[in-house]
């Protein structure tokens, strides 16, 4: 039986980490009332 698994790379996981961080700091450390729903889709 064959699982495939796909495998991420460097750069890949590097922009996920970097929408997360982007997308946090937007939402919590951003005291900008006009600011509700955020959503980072590509760095």
């Amino acid at each position: 039986m064959f699982f495939a698994v796909q495998e991420y790379k460097r750069t890949d996981r590097i922009g996920d980490q970097i929408k997360m961080e982007v997308a946090d700091i937007l939402t919590r450390k951003t005291r900008d009332p006009r600011i509700g729903f955020v959503t980072v889709t590509a760095v």
